[in-house]
């Protein structure tokens, strides 16, 4: 949302006071997957829910957005391979 012109959020958030704002550079456009790929490529608008859970895993875990990006591709792929059974 900090890098969507359309959403404002920064300035949005200063209206209310004046409360530092949080942001996480995620390595979805370097996914194997088509579907994580679009949240990069713009083709999904994404709220702040999946953008601060990225942060919280990230700061609890002590891991980058590279790595929480190969844990986001293996859970897929046990969610995709459990759907098939």
């Amino acid at each position: 949302m900090i890098d969507d012109h359309t959403a404002n959020l920064v300035d949005t958030i200063k209206q209310i006071d004046d409360i530092p704002v949080i942001s996480a550079k995620l390595a979805l456009k370097d996914s194997k997957i088509d579907g994580l790929r679009a949240f990069a490529d713009g083709f999904v608008k994404e709220g702040v829910g999946a953008g601060g859970a990225s942060i919280a895993a990230m700061l609890k875990v002590g891991i980058d957005a590279k790595h929480l990006l190969e844990l986001s591709e293996a859970e897929y792929q046990k969610a995709i391979s459990q759907s098939r059974i």
